[in-house]
């Protein structure tokens, strides 16, 4: 009677209720139908009602899961029993009818929320494990990732003895573009710049990153030093190119790049370590030699 009673009540309200005379089969249906809300009268056969929010509490999956007890014990020790062993509400035998929809409704509705914001959480965690290798700016592959694929690629081409190059860029006088345009245009200076020398690279085997705050870094395997200077090349041309003006910069009215080339092929003598200071040394002495070039230090 009382399960056909909360069916009535509840259906009504669009509530789909699946009901359950005796526990012994609670767990298979709890399964097969994963609700929004538990019921759970105090008196069961074979198995209390407490005794099993309790089981429920501590299982792994249905811990969290809205539970109401129904019960004709009103007196505050049982109630406090109730909300002991977990429950999240009560609701007194006879029902008022209007009170038990409202708080089963409420229930429901929290619960759709919470599995709502659930899923949200893991489409974003996913969503974020899938961009955590990119800069939040930029786009393009983050310091972190970029340090794991050359400390990777230096492994494997010196297991196959080919040259590895590497390319650091810095954009000239950025710091003064950007007190004199704003933060935000230099933003959008370091976007066109990064989708211009990815523009550049010869093959899909290279990574751009972002390195520091107006620095990129190109890693490229299988690249000798002959290669690398030609597209160190091809990317001065095509950020002169773009013609993105720079009134602050004392070299020239356009935003320029200065550049520091070097490559080897990696062995177990040397170390990456090496090979990058290498490359801030030659970007160093580019910067020396007035900017808007280039210089190759060879390792």
């Amino acid at each position: 009677m009382v399960l056909q009673k909360l069916t009535e009540l509840l259906q009504p309200w669009g509530i789909q209720v699946t009901t359950l005379a005796s526990p012994e089969r609670f767990w298979q249906v709890l399964t097969a139908t994963d609700p929004d809300v538990l019921l759970l009268d105090l008196e069961m056969p074979t198995i209390q009602g407490i005794e099993l929010c309790r089981v429920v509490r501590q299982d792994s999956k249905y811990g969290d899961l809205p539970i109401l007890v129904v019960t004709a014990h009103t007196e505050s020790e049982a109630v406090q029993q109730v909300f002991d062993a977990g429950a999240d509400d009560f609701i007194a035998k006879p029902f008022i009818g209007p009170e038990l929809v409202t708080r089963v409704i409420n229930r429901v509705e929290r619960s759709r929320m919470r599995k709502q914001l659930l899923r949200f959480q893991r489409e974003n965690f996913h969503l974020w494990e899938q961009t955590s290798r990119s800069h939040r700016l930029t786009q393009v592959a983050n310091r972190q990732y970029f340090d794991e694929f050359l400390t990777e690629q230096w492994r494997q081409l010196a297991f196959e003895q080919t040259p590895l190059a590497l390319i650091l860029c810095d954009v000239d006088y950025f710091r003064a573009y950007d007190d004199g345009q704003g933060y935000h245009a230099g933003d959008v200076c370091l976007q066109q710049i990064a989708r211009k020398i990815q523009t550049c690279t010869g093959s899909s085997h290279d990574l751009l990153a972002h390195y520091d705050e107006s620095m990129f870094a190109l890693a490229l395997p299988n690249t000798n030093l002959e290669g690398a200077l030609q597209i160190a090349e091809r990317i001065r041309q095509a950020i002169a190119h773009q013609k993105i003006a720079h009134p602050c910069s004392p070299i020239s009215p356009y935003v320029t790049l200065s550049m520091g080339v070097t490559g080897t092929i990696p062995t177990h003598s040397k170390s990456l370590e090496a090979l990058i200071e290498v490359a801030e040394q030659a970007l160093h002495a580019a910067k020396v030699r007035g900017r808007n070039t280039y210089c190759l230090y060879p390792f």
